[in-house]
């Protein structure tokens, strides 16, 4: 317990009341404390919200000066990067194309070469094989015409013997050459037989017959045999000439072939060469067209933001001029009734010195007015009629400037 005094009295008061006060009033303080802050920070936020409200109206009055220079610099750097995407894309397109002409061209030609060599190959076997048959053909025909000679010539020498000077018979086997019978040896035939005692006229005219029979037949097949080594090398100049002719026909038709593929080659280049350029200036064209037709837009954008712009400054223009006709307008009737009144005050002064000075001068002693009265009558009604022409003035000025004021 705690003893206050109170001038005389004494009060006891608790611990715990007096701890509750303290306590009470420290959080009043702090409250108090508390709220002042409070106060000062929205003060400060205050201030500084009005700062960025001045700072930010700052600044879009300076972007209204630099509004259109920026957006055109902004759409200049639009177009621009368009343009260079476009660029790149197209780049990668022509360059994309130009590997797959590349590949496809290389692919062509590999498959041509190898068409080719199959094609050379295939000729060659062909030429080989049809050269071989016609060899084998050819040493079967001469091994079926040289067994059938010899069969011939066999047949010859079995039917065939030659009977000598003495008329012994001998068979022709001892050479292997057929020789012809000259006329000499005839002839001495002839008188050989002639002088020949021994045999009967029978008997020398059948040997005589017998001999020429021989003699014929030995006649005619040395004729075969000459005809049949003829033809034999008739045969073989044919062959020669013909296996000459195919190989030279095989290569006129390769070489026709190969010229007629490298035309072939050469045409497709050119049509594929013009028709690449012809690819490319369409897309050029319509390169061209997509830029103008996005140029166009952006600038009908652009038409259309100072179409709004313009409208928007008329309407602000005719805003002020309405707002200052109304406030010319307004000044001027209060200008004009100012007059008027000013009007009304003189034309009363003027009635009440006129209205003196009739009086003074019904008075025997003012027969004529005095200096200073005619004077200062004089300057009244001066006085009045720059009012008048000011008011006339005044009028036609208001009915001019009428018309300024909105309806």
């Amino acid at each position: 317990m705690t003893l206050e005094d109170t001038d005389d009295a004494c009060v006891y008061v608790k611990e715990s009341v007096l701890r509750e006060l303290e306590q009470e009033r420290r959080r009043l303080k702090w409250q108090l404390s508390r709220a002042l802050q409070t106060s000062d920070v929205r003060a400060a936020e205050l201030e500084a919200s009005k700062a960025k409200v001045k700072d930010l109206l700052t600044i879009v009055e300076v972007n209204k000066g630099v509004a259109d220079h920026v957006v055109q610099r902004s759409q200049g750097r639009e177009t621009k990067r368009r343009a260079e995407l476009e660029t790149l894309h197209q780049q990668n397109k022509q360059q994309r194309q130009r590997y797959v002409d590349l590949a496809l061209r290389s692919m062509s030609r590999r498959v041509r070469d190898r068409q080719q060599r199959d094609a050379f190959h295939s000729l060659q076997q062909a030429v080989l094989n049809r050269s071989r048959r016609r060899e084998a053909l050819l040493r079967l025909v001469a091994r079926v015409r040289w067994r059938a000679l010899k069969r011939c010539l066999e047949r010859w020498k079995r039917s065939c013997y030659l009977e000598g000077y003495d008329g012994t018979v001998s068979w022709s086997t001892g050479s292997a050459k057929v020789h012809p019978m000259s006329n000499d040896q005839l002839g001495m035939r002839q008188v050989a037989l002639t002088h020949s005692t021994e045999h009967s006229n029978t008997r020398l005219i059948g040997s005589d017959s017998r001999v020429f029979v021989r003699w014929q037949l030995l006649r005619k097949v040395w004729r075969n045999w000459e005809r049949a080594v003829r033809w034999k090398r008739r045969h073989r100049e044919f062959v020669r000439i013909a296996s000459e002719r195919s190989l030279r026909l095989v290569f006129v038709a390769w070489r026709s072939r190969a010229r007629v593929l490298r035309q072939q080659r050469v045409l497709v280049r050119r049509v594929l060469a013009r028709t690449s350029r012809r690819i490319q200036q369409l897309g050029l064209t319509s390169l061209r067209l997509r830029c103008a037709e996005v140029s166009a837009h952006e600038w009908s954008q652009v038409l259309k933001t100072a179409h709004l712009a313009m409208e928007e400054e008329r309407k602000l223009r005719a805003e002020v001029q309405s707002s200052t006709a109304s406030e010319l307008h307004t000044a001027y009737i209060r200008e004009q009734q100012r007059q008027q009144r000013f009007t009304e005050l003189q034309t009363q002064h003027l009635e009440a010195f006129k209205r003196q000075e009739r009086d003074r001068s019904t008075l025997p002693d003012a027969s004529t007015p005095p200096m200073r009265h005619a004077k200062a009558l004089h300057v009244v009604e001066a006085r009045s009629r720059s009012i008048q022409t000011h008011q006339e003035r005044d009028s036609s000025v208001g009915c001019s400037s009428r018309p300024l004021h909105p309806s």
